[in-house]
């Protein structure tokens, strides 16, 4: 377990990120592995590197001799009271369906691979949708009730981390700001990505501008760069930006950009997030002139697409959904 050699039995997990791994060597042919490890009360299996999913029902069955490493990671949060409610136990009349929020918590420098949400709930209470937020898509449910509980395992598509993020600022037919809708995140440290969201305008609006930012007192460090934002009405088809790659004529002196570093050599927007600025806020309108709001109707279902690439950006504990 992180890289100490551990013995079979009851594992002490710490604060933060445990992977623990495990190698298996079989002795007959058509041999499974399935090791599961206890945490808090719950057990849970640790699936190969090739077979990372929701469960190990169908675990990968082995030659003679050959050998297949099993890890999974625990991240462990810091210990303290309950975000909300504030209370050791909630009562929820019959039949009503409530919305749970969790936040989550994705460490920096970690890679995570098709993270599981698991929502141990009585067996009374079944999960029924999930609100696609920030960009985090969510996979076909796996529930399995045992004791009077029920587990539901929630497969994550989008927990990237934080740092940055491509908010949408949503406005009425006066121009007035009605909210900003956090859309993209993303964070750690990869190379140029293709990231994709869909948006629905909120009652009441009829314009919108995109906004790459770093959030102020958050203490976001690291270095991203942003490149081709676009808007893409997905009933008509019709692309809504004509300022998001940075390129344009439009953008003239006002926006100097970075020359050459974009996603294939072109101009793109680059933040650098240093100690100093850690706690100060900064931003990029996708607008090339002003007040440089894009028409959209409410009710209706946009894509919004860009290109990202991020250098060890980091927010501590930062939230991801």
């Amino acid at each position: 377990m992180n890289g100490q050699a551990v013995s079979a039995g009851p594992l002490k997990l710490s604060t933060g990120a445990n992977l623990v791994l495990v190698t298996v060597e079989a002795t007959e042919d058509g041999a499974t592995a399935r090791p599961v490890v206890e945490v808090g009360g719950r057990r849970f299996g640790i699936e190969s590197g090739r077979q990372l999913g929701v469960s190990s029902r169908e675990p990968p069955r082995l030659k003679r001799g050959e050998r297949v490493e099993l890890r999974r990671t625990f991240v462990v949060g810091e210990p303290g009271p309950a975000f909300f409610p504030r209370l050791p136990s909630v009562y929820l009349p019959r039949g009503a369906r409530n919305l749970l929020q969790p936040y989550l918590r994705v460490p920096g420098g970690i890679a995570f691979e098709r993270p599981v949400l698991c929502l141990d709930l009585p067996a009374a209470a079944t999960y029924v949708a999930a609100d696609e937020a920030v960009g985090v898509a969510v996979g076909r449910p796996d529930r399995h009730a045992e004791g009077g509980r029920a587990v539901t395992w929630l497969p994550l598509d989008g927990l990237w981390g934080s740092g940055f993020e491509l908010s949408l600022c949503w406005a009425d037919a006066n121009g007035r700001t009605i909210t900003y809708q956090p859309a993209i995140r993303d964070g750690g440290t990869c190379d140029w990505r293709h990231r994709a969201a869909r948006v629905k305008p909120p009652a009441g609006a009829v314009w919108v501008t995109p906004l790459i930012i770093k959030w102020q007192d958050r203490g976001i460090t690291g270095t991203f760069w942003v490149d081709n934002v676009q808007l893409t009405d997905l009933r008509t088809g019709a692309k809504l930006l004509d300022c998001g790659t940075f390129d344009e004529p439009a953008w003239g002196e006002r926006f100097a950009g970075t020359a050459g570093q974009g996603a294939g050599g072109s101009r793109c927007v680059k933040i650098v997030c240093t100690a100093e600025s850690a706690q100060r806020q900064q931003a990029q309108w996708v607008r090339a002139t002003e007040p440089g709001r894009t028409p959209v109707k409410a009710g209706e279902e946009y894509q919004l697409e860009l290109d990202v690439k991020c250098d060890n950006v980091a927010e501590p504990g930062g939230v991801s959904w």
